[in-house]
């Protein structure tokens, strides 16, 4: 298995394998299924020949395949299984935890803009609302910037949901 070998090998693949750890939430490799495991393994992989570039990538990188980053936000909007995802566990306001009021602070919307999206809730999920403003303020936003930003107010389960586009996704 590639993160025994990892595990094992030299100290150059180990810092990959903190980079992964830190990414994940400190999650043990034991802990991880089967699935999850093949799933980083790639990113892991691609990652180390990256480093051999001197092209270190940020926290959400490793969890997102290369093609997936550049796509276009709208990509989000267009894949309706990832986009309720997202909703699911961005939209509730959860004490402790950063939401979409968080993210769209993050992309410069009002406070008064984000009370407005939350009060509209039940005709139309305030994530939705600020990932359209932002698609429609800046068109060429991509997905890595949005991973960028789930990074940033810390939510690594929202990011483990983006990672599930793909590069064939629509535009």
């Amino acid at each position: 298995m590639y993160f025994t070998r990892l595990k094992e090998g030299n100290n150059k693949n180990f810092s990959h394998l903190t980079e992964f750890q830190k990414c994940c939430n400190g999650a043990d490799l034991e802990s991880l299924s089967k699935k999850e495991i093949d799933r980083y393994e790639q990113t892991v992989s691609y990652n180390i020949i990256k480093e051999s570039d001197n092209d270190l990538m940020t926290g959400s990188a490793y969890l997102l395949a290369p093609e997936v980053q550049g796509k276009p936000l709208k990509t989000v909007l267009n894949n309706l299984d990832v986009l309720e995802e997202l909703v699911l566990v961005l939209d509730p306001d959860i004490s402790g935890a950063k939401n979409t009021r968080h993210l769209a602070a993050q992309c410069s919307f009002s406070f008064a803009w984000i009370n407005y999206a939350y009060s509209m809730k039940d005709h139309k999920s305030p994530l939705v609302a600020v990932l359209e403003g932002v698609v429609t303020k800046n068109p060429d936003w991509t997905v890595g910037h949005l991973a960028e930003l789930l990074t940033t107010i810390g939510r690594n389960d929202a990011l483990e949901i983006l990672a599930k586009l793909h590069g064939g996704v629509e535009e």
